[in-house]
């Protein structure tokens, strides 16, 4: 009983991270156009796009309690 329940939540966060980099990369060019020269929020967005990505792929790969450690901290990021 306890392997389906920890399936579906893998797929949840899984799904949850991957809709998450998907907003900051969407809305990252926006939030650059603040500071094009310098760091700027669009490059903040696109860095936690890509940390969410690979907490995905942690989680995906690697189910063990660290990485969902990890995927925590990104998501309250």
């Amino acid at each position: 009983m306890r392997r389906p329940v920890l399936l579906v939540v893998r797929a949840l966060v899984v799904a949850g991270l991957a809709v998450d980099a998907y907003v900051h990369l969407h809305l990252a060019g926006n939030y650059q156009l603040a500071a094009p020269d310098g760091i700027g929020g669009g490059n903040l967005f696109r860095i936690e796009a890509a940390l969410a990505l690979i907490a995905a792929l942690l989680v995906l790969v690697r189910p063990q309690p660290s990485s969902f450690v990890f995927a925590t901290l990104v998501s309250l990021g």
